[in-house]
């Protein structure tokens, strides 16, 4: 078994392993503004809606957000979603066919005979509502309508939506065609994850494979924070709209279903909840997280954060982090080398999580300490319960573990 040649290492490994227990967060001071939440000061012309937390799934605002409602083109989420996760190739083309110029409602215009590839009829579908891109998509991705039908309700189960259910592509009225605002939510959230589909729905206007697309989702325009989206309607469904928006690393999704002014819904619905809720850090991109020796040497190697995680967290709320990182590496690692992961859960519940990347490596033997190490030293001291006795003005006793650390420069 490694032991470290001398005392130099003892403090930073009783850090480390304080840091590799499961540690407890309080959520009490999560949102100041907690308090003053009052949903009765949303007021929305939707039959259904709901605002969600992107990130943990909690519901912020509801209107009958279970009601099984037609949800005409959002059902284009789905699709897209299928398609990015199944297509083995983006750029690969494909001859339009008759069939698919004849299908009826929105359209991205296709014409038989055109070879588009299937980024192409991804934005026809998301920028212009194309049901005929729906159909193409489904076609090539599935074989058929029907087997790739089959998918999508494969991925709702998936997801937990329990009260959806989809019947074609693109969201043409059909009694066995439905979804609820809340399961719509967590499809978006889902959506979310995916940086193609971001990117897609935060297009406004394209040119590609010789088709002219613009956006029909005005509230990228009308609201400052959203990021991503899709509209719909039908007759008999009315407005429908799912949209996210982000501020400051929080994303909440907003969905209005048969809403007759939905751009105003849904942003007194994002006021709201960027008002009266605030996501708690719980680590950030870049900062040090520990440092871990190397056998046989008096070297160390600093670990960081490879992103910053934030998330809602309510009063009462319980977060641990679970870390898989070795206690120590036998030979050297690059710089910039995944080493491990850290992992948040709340509730009991894994929640999210971040790789741990190799820094470059120090030498323990050097009388030189750097503030930021100190800092992160400090914090994580605390955050392990060692310095009840901080001081206000961030001084602290000289007898203990941090003060011997920074003596004995054990950075």
């Amino acid at each position: 078994m490694y032991r470290p040649k001398s005392g130099r290492f003892v403090a930073l490994l009783l850090v480390m392993c304080l840091i590799f227990s499961q540690m407890t967060f309080s959520a009490a001071a999560a949102s100041e503004k907690s308090s003053n939440r009052n949903q009765g000061e949303v007021l929305v012309s939707a039959k259904s809606a709901i605002l969600m937390d992107g990130h943990s799934r909690k519901v912020l605002y509801a209107k009958s957000a279970t009601d099984p409602c037609l949800i005409a083109s959002t059902t284009k989420i789905m699709t897209a979603l299928v398609v990015l996760e199944q297509a083995k190739d983006l750029d690969a083309t494909v001859i339009v066919t008759d069939h698919w110029v004849s299908i009826e409602g929105s359209s991205m215009y296709l014409k038989a005979g055109d070879e588009v590839s299937i980024r192409g009829l991804l934005y026809g579908l998301m920028l212009n509502s194309g049901n005929d891109a729906a159909t193409a998509l489904a076609e090539t991705i599935g074989g058929d309508e029907a087997s790739f039908v089959a998918m999508m309700n494969e991925y709702a189960e998936r997801f937990g939506m329990k009260d959806t259910h989809f019947s074609n592509p693109h969201g043409l009225d059909a009694t066995d065609h439905y979804s609820t605002a809340y399961d719509l939510a967590l499809l978006m959230a889902e959506a979310m994850k995916n940086q193609e589909f971001r990117k897609i729905c935060h297009t406004r206007t394209i040119t590609i494979d010789g088709y002219e697309l613009f956006f029909h989702n005005k509230l990228l325009n009308r609201y400052p924070y959203c990021v991503a989206g899709k509209t719909g309607y039908t007759v008999a469904a009315g407005r429908t709209l799912v949209t996210a928006s982000e501020k400051d690393g929080q994303l909440l999704i907003a969905v209005t279903l048969n809403a007759p002014d939905d751009w105003n819904d849904q942003i007194a619905m994002y006021d709201y909840g960027f008002n009266n809720y605030c996501e708690t850090p719980l680590c950030t991109a870049g900062k040090c997280f520990s440092a871990i020796p190397v056998e046989d040497s008096c070297a160390v190697v600093p670990i960081y954060y490879d992103k910053s995680l934030q998330w809602l967290l309510d009063s009462g709320d319980s977060v641990q982090r679970t870390v898989n990182l070795p206690d120590h590496f036998s030979q050297s690692v690059p710089k910039g080398a995944i080493v491990g992961r850290l992992t948040f859960v709340v509730n009991g519940e894994p929640a999210c999580s971040t790789f741990l990347i190799a820094g470059a490596y120090a030498d323990s033997n050097s009388r030189e300490v750097s503030y930021e190490w100190k800092s992160d030293f400090k914090n994580s001291c605390l955050l392990a319960g060692l310095y009840p006795d901080a001081q206000p003005n961030g001084t602290y006793r000289m007898e203990g573990l941090l003060s011997t650390a920074f003596s004995q420069n054990w950075g």
